[in-house]
């Protein structure tokens, strides 16, 4: 394969994608490079995210009440379910229990997040798409859940929420990628990154070295590049020690 023809190839990727190659080849081929979707073995734990996501960030940073949780929690959640292709629900109950833990757990964050009242007099975004060149040839983005702006300090504080403290799920790698957009983005300014677990009470801020940065930088490179040869190749390995839907879903999409 000659660098020309990898030259050609470039891209604009979402920090998702990357780390969806980066976990396995092929699964990334489905998602990202052909949309296609698979029955979801853990679709509570992506529906009871978003749910919260939604009406948290909504709730507490326009000014909403505690009880527009209530209201708005179950049709929030309706409307994911309705969307979703493929939900096997464990019994008949399954559903509605699973709606009281999201209403129960957005209630309790926003508690934890109205004790966190320094926050307010900057400027908020929610879940805003930010990019930035990472290379010539890719653009790489992510959707930081909570930014707080302070012009006058010129400070970013990323807040990435979790409903719960998983130290598989706190991803380092993923605030550095917000860390390193927003620096591109606003140069001269302080960014710090944090994981917020507001059921927990925990604030969890990693540290960053200059070691740490290049690190992820040099991943991050390394990955492009192994995605550039696999489209030219048209080949998405899968990766042998993931076990998952998509390779026995393989056989029936691919000809």
């Amino acid at each position: 394969m000659s660098q020309l023809e990898l030259k050609g190839v470039r891209g604009k990727l979402s920090y998702w994608a990357l780390k969806t190659f980066i976990d396995c080849p092929l699964r990334y081929k489905f998602l990202v490079e052909d949309g296609i979707r698979t029955p979801d073995k853990d679709f509570r734990g992506a529906i009871i995210g978003a749910t919260l996501h939604y009406t948290v960030e909504r709730s507490f940073f326009y000014s909403k009440s505690a009880s527009w949780i209530f209201l708005n929690t179950p049709r929030y959640f309706a409307k994911l379910v309705d969307r979703a292709k493929i939900l096997r629900w464990r019994s008949a109950t399954d559903k509605e229990q699973t709606l009281q833990k999201c209403i129960e757990m957005a209630a309790n964050m926003r508690d934890f997040l109205v004790e966190h009242s320094y926050i307010y007099g900057r400027k908020v975004e929610i879940e805003q798409k930010v990019y930035a060149n990472i290379t010539p040839d890719l653009s790489l983005g992510g959707k930081p859940d909570l930014q707080f702006i302070d012009d006058a300090s010129k400070s970013i504080e990323i807040w990435d929420l979790k409903a719960v403290e998983d130290s598989i799920r706190l991803d380092k790698m993923q605030l550095w990628v917000y860390r390193y957009i927003l620096g591109q983005l606003n140069p001269g300014y302080t960014i710090s990154a944090m994981f917020v677990t507001p059921l927990l009470r925990k604030v969890i801020k990693p540290d960053f070295t200059e070691q740490m940065n290049q690190s992820y930088l040099s991943k991050v490179k390394e990955t492009w590049y192994s995605i550039k040869q696999c489209r030219v190749a048209n080949n998405f390995p899968p990766k042998p020690s993931i076990v998952c839907r998509y390779c026995e879903f393989k056989e029936t999409q691919c000809v």
